[in-house]
């Protein structure tokens, strides 16, 4: 029964502090001006890559980002949020 509890617990904390679209683009400006760049973080800064280019899914426990790039044939995913915090990919970024 404790198991059950604390595994509910866990889920309802994931849940209450799963971040939104909102709390996706302060945090990319963040990272885009702590990092100085990165190819993707440079295009958002320039304002060449529109913070609305990017799609969030919200999945209820966590979140993801992917971003729209019209060379591509799928949207690739760039980060994604859990806890409240968005985590980038630096790869991408």
């Amino acid at each position: 029964m404790k198991k059950l509890l604390f595994l509910l617990a866990g889920i309802g904390i994931f849940y209450a502090t799963n971040p939104d679209e909102k709390q996706f683009k302060e945090q990319i400006r963040k990272y885009s001006e702590n990092n100085n760049g990165g190819y993707l973080a440079g295009l958002v800064m320039r304002g060449i890559v529109a913070l609305n280019a990017f799609k969030i899914k919200n999945l209820g426990v966590l979140s993801l980002a992917y971003l729209n790039d019209p060379q591509k044939d799928q949207p690739q995913l760039v980060a994604f949020g859990l806890l409240g915090k968005w985590f980038f990919n630096s790869n991408k970024l």
